[in-house]
């Protein structure tokens, strides 16, 4: 459908950075605290950093794209993709069997990379699947590539798999839930972000490594954390995160998060809120003020030649959730589209990455727990 959004703010060209290049290799620091270290079916070594690279990129941007004049209305055209799922659940008895979610996708070497979360009847981990096209995916035979074995931060399961590609070496950040948490399918129920690292895709995966945890008590992010996206730039890297102060609540929004190395994390904070819930650090996206996104705020985002553009998750309940946008030209400060939401049925968890000028976003349909996908062009008449 044809949508049209003013935001009345002055476009930078900003260079894509989904994926990044190879340089010289240095020793990764070690983090703050060395927490106790899960291990997988496939385990080898310690998580192993790649070096802080100058970012590239491989996901055929089209290099005469200029930033758009953000005085001037810009247009928002997406269609469901006719075929949908492009994922299926598994076979009765099969790992993936109940459900899938969370089809994080990146695309390396033309190939489509999908990282998806699944849940059989008693047990979840997260999966890998492979597309030549964006939509016909082949899942990988020895699903699944990285799942918890009952001990360490992530003892209790691992969700929410984002991946990112930087040189030779695949990161995927992902939700720990550790020993006395519950796995909660919407807001994951973990309270860290752990990594780990592979030389392929499909592993071997290393040791996962805790990274960030949740706020104090009483900090809007207090409950649960799980990462949307993963952005490699000139100034490092930069998590976008959802979070709350209760796991078992739908309220949640979205935090931003800076990194020389990867491993060492620091939460946006505005100095101007000194209290509580803002104490420690603040979200950059929230719910509202439109009815249809009074809950439920996840966000991926790309940094394209256009700026920083966000997809995102809001709803007024589970089964209304539907995809929204909105702009930036400093990935803080959000400006949403005024006929949001941009799709007009639900569209669970919305990850989306960008080839030539066309979108790809992919989530998951809440009633039949399998993997959907729409495509759409963002341009300025």
């Amino acid at each position: 459908m044809n949508i049209r959004f003013f935001v009345l703010a002055i476009g930078v060209i900003l260079v894509a950075c989904s994926t990044a290049g190879q340089a010289t290799q240095t020793q990764a620091p070690e983090p703050t605290s060395t927490p106790e270290s899960a291990t997988t079916p496939t385990e080898l070594v310690e998580t192993e950093l790649p070096p802080s690279p100058v970012p590239t990129n491989t996901q055929q941007l089209v290099p005469t794209e200029i930033p758009f004049d953000m005085s001037q209305p810009i247009q928002l055209d997406f269609t469901w993709y006719e075929n949908n799922p492009v994922l299926n659940k598994g076979s009765s008895g099969e790992w993936d069997s109940r459900r899938l979610m969370e089809g994080k996708v990146v695309l390396v070497d033309e190939l489509f990379h999908m990282f998806y979360t699944a849940v059989s009847s008693d047990s979840f981990g997260i999966g890998y699947a492979a597309s030549p096209d964006g939509f016909t995916f082949t899942k990988n035979d020895t699903n699944p590539i990285f799942q918890p074995i009952g001990e360490g931060f992530d003892a209790n399961g691992v969700s929410q798999g984002t991946p990112l590609f930087v040189g030779d070496k695949w990161m995927l950040f992902y939700n720990a839930i550790a020993p006395g948490e519950e796995f909660n399918r919407i807001t994951a129920g973990g309270s860290s972000i752990g990594l780990t690292t592979a030389p392929e895709p499909i592993g071997p995966w290393t040791s996962g490594q805790q990274v960030l945890k949740t706020g104090g008590s009483g900090e809007w992010d207090s409950g649960f954390i799980f990462p949307n996206s993963i952005i490699l730039n000139e100034d490092g890297y930069r998590m976008y995160y959802s979070a709350g102060p209760d796991p078992d609540s739908n309220e949640m929004s979205c935090g931003m998060a800076t990194s020389q190395d990867g491993l060492t994390w620091t939460k946006y904070n505005d100095p101007a809120t000194t209290e509580a819930p803002f104490a420690e650090s603040d979200p950059v996206m929230q719910p509202g003020p439109s009815a249809w996104e009074t809950l439920l705020v996840q966000c991926r985002v790309l940094k394209t030649p256009k700026g920083w553009e966000m997809f995102y998750m809001g709803s007024n309940g589970r089964s209304s959730a539907r995809p929204g946008y909105a702009f930036s030209t400093d990935g803080v400060r959000w400006s949403k589209y005024e006929d949001n939401p941009i799709l007009n049925k639900p569209l669970i968890s919305p990850y989306a990455i960008k080839v030539g000028t066309t979108y790809y976003l992919y989530g998951h349909d809440f009633d039949s727990g399998e993997l959907i996908a729409a495509t759409g062009t963002i341009t300025q008449p």
